[in-house]
């Protein structure tokens, strides 16, 4: 059995499910989405597995060069399937986080791919939910794996001193923490507007690549009047990850919209409590041991979380056990599981996701 997976690794959820893949005996290599690559290495039987379609469309440029794009990925995925190979997604977001030019595009572009895929991965019940509301058709294709931990795959070989002492950060603060890609979806402005206007004797950081200059502006803007507030700009290396998991008292991200969430199982990996809100995959995993979820639809709900958070007494330990209870191991099982089922003349290979 192969997977040809779009992208196999490079990023932290991939490398991990794939690693966990191949000790289930399937074979993972890396695609090349072009013609002639599917043409020469696609096989009857084979399987494969995108994560963020939209990265194959989503080109710089004019809408006719997008549209021209658009129709290349429809071909292709098309071309898979004249080859007698079979389509996985899994669904990470419910629309791409960055729109194209054509809005439009990318809801047809989900319609299709739905259509084209066997099987729909969804990290948990709460994204299933999500999915299935704003896309319908999905709800037969779905199979329910795990988002993974992050225990021991990223160093956690200091303390919280020694990394608070490497950040310039005082001993005594109590730290809100940031962490990640600083894209308008993750509602960096109300963070910082909600931070502001309360009188916590805390700091929030927030460490991340930016993406778009004009939102970096805007944020660093909206943050230079208060000194509370440290944003380390630029992409964390792997081994730097650990100096700010280590340094904060909580990991907070007000998602505007979210279905999975990374930085939700990179904070329990490290012990730490989440603050966000109660939408898709979050709804699964955080229970009130490992933080807070404040009503998506509550303007005051954000601030509410940061001052109650304070009052709360979390348990590293407690935190961490919980997160173990995700794993690539279980996740990567599932879908073998279901794979063979496949093979086998079978439907979808049913799964149920660890409670909180």
């Amino acid at each position: 059995m192969k997977i040809i997976a779009f992208p196999k690794s490079g990023i932290s959820y991939n490398d991990c499910f794939y690693r966990a893949l191949e000790s289930q005996g399937i074979e993972v290599i890396d695609g090349i989405f072009s013609g002639g690559w599917i043409r020469a290495n696609v096989q009857p039987g084979n399987w494969l597995h995108l994560h963020w379609p939209s990265f194959e469309y989503n080109v710089a440029g004019g809408r006719l060069r997008l549209l021209l794009w658009f129709f290349r990925f429809v071909a292709l995925l098309c071309l898979v399937r004249l080859k007698g190979a079979q389509l996985i997604w899994t669904a990470h977001n419910l629309l791409p986080h960055d729109r194209c030019k054509l809005p439009w595009l990318d809801i047809f572009g989900r319609r299709f791919l739905i259509g084209i895929s066997r099987y729909i991965l969804v990290h948990g019940p709460g994204a299933a939910g999500a999915l299935c509301e704003r896309f319908p058709q999905a709800k037969k294709k779905l199979v329910l794996i795990p988002h993974g931990h992050w225990i021991g795959y990223y160093p956690t070989s200091i303390t919280s001193t020694t990394a608070r002492d490497d950040l310039g950060i005082p001993q005594s603060k109590i730290v809100y923490l940031f962490i990640g890609l600083c894209k308008p979806y993750k509602n960096l402005e109300q963070l910082i507007t909600t931070f502001r206007a309360n009188n916590l004797d805390a700091i929030l950081l927030i460490a991340g690549k930016f993406s778009d200059i004009g939102y970096r502006e805007r944020v660093c803007e909206l943050a230079k009047p208060d000194s509370r507030i440290h944003i380390h700009e630029g992409f964390i290396p792997d081994d730097r990850i650990q100096y700010y998991l280590q340094a904060c008292d909580f990991v907070v991200v007000p998602y505007k919209e979210i279905l999975t969430s990374g930085t939700a199982m990179l904070a329990l990996s490290f012990g730490k409590p989440l603050i966000s809100v109660d939408l898709g995959f979050l709804k699964d995993v955080i229970s009130l041991e490992a933080g807070i979820l404040f009503p998506h639809s509550d303007p005051d709900g954000l601030a509410k979380a940061l001052e109650h958070a304070i009052s709360v007494s979390y348990d590293a330990g407690a935190i961490l056990s919980h997160a173990q209870k995700y794993s690539f191991d279980d996740a990567a099982r599932i879908l073998a599981n279901t794979l063979t089922h496949a093979q086998d003349g079978g439907t979808a290979y049913s799964a149920t996701i660890p409670p909180n």
